[in-house]
């Protein structure tokens, strides 16, 4: 069957711009509502504020300050959006007047292949959790439970597996059918970014199921993960780091180059965890032990919080240094990464 849907809402948009999706629900439902828990404050050097020059996207200073300040917080509740006879093709989802691209692969203008139908289910991932590991570690994973919990098939969009994706599959016992051209009778798409008691029950169940495939072991060795590749985030000084960690006791792994069958039991047993800020720090976040640390070299142009959410909603501890720029990356010294331990050891 030949469509040009793609197409033609291309065309359309630049005519009469399109409608937001989340305007145009059929159903709207809340499914954890809004709550308020206590987050404790960033753990870090007390200058190192003054390190901060640039954060990601959307985040200015002032709501950095509140985010490490800690205290009192109210998060949004988790909402269900239920749109009829919707289609996804290519990671777009469209409706009659509307469309919105969930991923950034290429778009098909016109369609030649027979779509699948579904009656009833729920896209379990979204832009972040399709961009980047760890937000489907987290994010996405989460999203799977909650349309496991619903009764609604939980359905994604047709990509490659994340290397580790199958290894933590079967700790999770998560799955979920991918589709690059369907139409689906209901489909609910959920906002669910607020830390509300419902997402904490379904972040705390993933971890559960994941250290309850290894014995109980005393505990172990700090452990430093190291980065490979991205130069928005190169610490020039990572392995000189590395070596003086190892000698001090520390254990060293290195993600993106082993097998988290090797690295894994590490972590399951580790006080605290070292990292530059980044994916990496997702596998702590699923297995450090209950009130661990989390630490990220955050670099000075690049800082980011949304580690400190996560490990809000699981029960961690956060502690960051800023690092000092150095050429096409940074710098971060011995010293200043000492003292910070120091203050949560």
């Amino acid at each position: 069957m030949i469509s040009a849907l793609p197409a033609w809402s291309r065309i359309r948009n630049k005519i009469v711009k399109a409608n937001s999706l989340a305007g145009l629900a059929d159903e709207v439902v809340e499914i954890s509502p809004s709550s308020e828990s206590y987050s404790a404050p960033i753990i870090h050097l007390p200058d190192d504020p003054d390190r901060w020059k640039a954060f990601t996207p959307g985040m200015s200073i002032d709501q950095y300050h509140s985010i490490a300040a800690g205290g009192s917080k109210i998060h949004a509740a988790t909402i269900g959006r239920c749109y009829k006879n919707a289609r996804i093709i290519d990671g777009t989802v469209y409706l009659n007047n509307a469309y919105e691209a969930i991923t950034d692969v290429p778009r098909r203008g016109i369609l030649i292949s027979k779509s699948a139908e579904i009656s009833n289910a729920m896209l379990a991932t979204n832009y972040v959790c399709e961009k980047y590991f760890g937000h489907w570690l987290t994010d996405g994973q989460a999203l799977e439970l909650l349309a496991d919990d619903l009764v609604k098939k939980p359905m994604g969009l047709t990509r490659a597996p994340w290397t580790d994706e199958p290894f933590y599959r079967s700790m999770t016992n998560t799955s979920l059918e991918l589709f690059d051209n369907v139409k689906i009778e209901n489909l609910w798409i959920v906002d669910d970014m607020g830390a509300n008691v419902g997402r904490v029950e379904r972040s705390l169940r993933l971890r559960k199921r994941i250290r309850a495939q290894y014995p109980e072991l005393p505990q172990g060795a700090p452990v430093f993960l190291k980065r490979v590749g991205g130069k928005a985030r190169l610490l020039v000084n990572q392995d000189e780091l590395a070596e003086k960690l190892a000698r001090r006791g520390f254990a060293i792994a290195t993600p993106h180059e082993e097998r988290p069958e090797i690295f894994l039991p590490l972590l399951l047993n580790a006080p605290f965890v070292i990292s530059v800020e980044g994916s990496a720090l997702c596998h702590a976040i699923m297995t450090l032990p209950h009130n661990s640390t989390v630490f990220a070299i955050q670099p000075p142009s690049r800082v980011d919080w949304i580690l400190k959410a996560h490990c809000d909603i699981v029960g961690l501890r956060y502690a960051q240094a800023t690092a000092d720029t150095s050429g096409e990356g940074f710098y971060l010294s011995e010293d200043r990464l000492l003292r910070t331990i120091d203050l949560f050891i």
